[in-house]
């Protein structure tokens, strides 16, 4: 028994050894001079990122037989680059690229010019149409020209400047420049003075971006005097109290006086209008003289608020000392007693805004129905009391309401006062905002103002007057309100809507 395992186990290892060479000597048949001995490839390939360059990195192979590297470079099918390095190369950079995602392959190449298996990487350069260098911060992200002056506003927040420089002609017309601007941004504003504005005032810009291994020289650019920037908050109150949608040199210029009556975000774009000679802040937010005596708890959205104070001081102080700008302001709006006394700023406090009431329509047989089905009494708003009020029960579903009035006749309208209702208990469900839409024929509706919402104050008792820069032939007048949401529910409550 143990002979048979024995003679089974030698005739098992002489069939391998006779079956392996016969494999060998097949595939020797197609392999030609013999087994193919591949080169040993590169490793760790990694690019760096440049300014219109790419910087290749590798380590090599311990391959003695390597004799060269061969790396090449392209986009799609378009070759940029094919070199070939000595053995030793372990980086190479790639210059002049355009804004695009480069493929890199690296190979070692032996004395008979076999070449290993590749090590392929991406990379985009950092170029002038890279989004970094895009959006990369001017620096001096807002100015305005005020004479021989020129009031700046700064971007604080960018760790990527290495240096900005200011060039500019004095009066004299002698050449200064500002080196290290970027130091006085721990200010975010100043105001350079003594500046020739009819000369040009260029800004030089050094950063870095991303990963980019470059200090980068960006691209120079001039600060002109017609170059305006209007943020967007102050593009809505032009469009809102004035109708100006597309702001002009004419109504630039032209403005002398500006009314702020509701929240803003800053008043800096005031320095854009360079014969403006007065303001006048909150004066068209008419509140009962005895709510003001009210304890402060039912002081409710009773002030209009700046959201950039310090923005908005220094913008009106340059306004003063330069144009001689008189600041009138009603009740405690934008700027408390308090604010007042801790800033250099020459306010004339006006007290409370009388209202002078205009002459309305008599709505003595006007109807007016509500979208919603239960009787929230809409026709309290046509009786110009604001004692009495359209109030809903609150309720846990947003509602938008529509109200539709109809006048019965076509009538002459030259604007509208809506009242907000003077009850304790609804004094968190006055809304800011209405739609309001008027039609002769209620088939072709219009704004009634320059656009389809109004803000309107929404204090206790509060009366809003809107009025047209000229007459409108009306019979229907539709508005659109909605549900102000509390803690836990939603309600509305409104006191009048008179036409005049």
């Amino acid at each position: 028994m143990m002979k048979r395992i024995y003679f089974i186990w030698m005739f098992g290892i002489l069939f391998l050894a006779f079956g392996c060479e016969e494999l060998e000597d097949t595939y020797s048949d197609y392999a030609g001079d013999g087994m193919i001995r591949y080169v040993g490839k590169c490793s760790d390939v990694t690019v760096k990122l440049g300014w219109e360059r790419l910087i290749v990195e590798w380590k090599n192979n311990l391959d003695p037989a390597i004799e060269n590297i061969r790396l090449t470079c392209q986009v799609g099918k378009n070759m940029i680059a094919d070199t070939l390095l000595e053995a030793s190369v372990t980086s190479c950079e790639i210059k002049n690229l355009e804004n695009e995602n480069y493929e890199i392959n690296v190979y070692a190449v032996d004395g008979n010019g076999n070449m290993s298996l590749s090590e392929t990487v991406y990379g985009r350069p950092v170029t002038s149409k890279h989004e970094s260098i895009v959006s990369f911060t001017t620096g001096v992200v807002k100015y305005f020209f005020v004479g021989n002056n020129i009031a700046m506003f700064f971007d604080n927040n960018s760790s990527n400047i290495l240096n900005i420089q200011l060039h500019y002609y004095d009066m004299e017309g002698n050449p200064q420049t500002i080196d290290s601007l970027q130091k006085q941004f721990g200010e975010k504003y100043m105001l350079l003075r003594d500046v020739d504005a009819s000369r040009e005032v260029t800004i030089n810009r050094e950063g870095r971006v991303g990963n980019c291994v470059d200090d980068i020289i960006l691209p120079s650019y001039s600060l002109k005097k017609d170059d305006w920037i209007f943020s967007a908050n102050f593009r809505s109150f032009l469009k809102m109290r004035y109708g100006v949608e597309n702001i002009t040199n004419e109504f630039v210029e032209d403005r002398k006086v500006l009314e702020f009556d509701y929240d803003i975000m800053s008043f800096e774009d005031i320095l854009y209008f360079p014969n403006l000679e007065r303001i006048v802040l909150g004066g068209n937010r008419y509140i009962e003289p005895q709510l003001l005596q009210l304890p402060a708890e039912y002081h409710v959205n009773m002030t209009s608020e700046l959201s950039e104070m310090g923005k908005s001081v220094f913008a009106l102080q340059v306004a003063q000392e330069l144009r001689g700008l008189k600041i009138e302001r009603y009740n405690q709006h934008y700027f408390s007693d308090d604010i007042l006394s801790d800033i250099e700023l020459d306010v004339e406090k006006m007290g409370n805004p009388v209202l002078r009431e205009p002459v309305y329509l008599d709505a003595k047989g006007w109807t007016i129905t509500c979208s919603e089905p239960y009787d929230s009494k809409p026709g309290n708003l046509l009786d110009n009391n604001y004692m009495t009020a359209w109030k809903t029960s609150p309720h846990s579903k947003l509602t938008t309401y529509e109200l539709l009035i109809d006048m019965n006749s076509v009538q002459t309208v030259n604007g509208m006062k809506i009242a907000q209702a003077l009850d304790l208990q609804a004094m968190n469900s006055s809304p800011n905002r209405i739609e309001i839409q008027v039609s002769e024929d209620n088939i072709t509706w219009e704004y009634l103002t320059y656009q389809l919402v109004n803000t309107v104050g929404n204090s206790l008792g509060e009366i809003t007057l809107l009025r047209l820069d000229k007459p409108k032939q009306v019979r229907y007048i539709k508005l659109g309100v909605s549900d102000v949401q509390g803690e836990y529910t939603a309600s509305i409550a409104l006191g009048d809507v008179a036409v005049f």
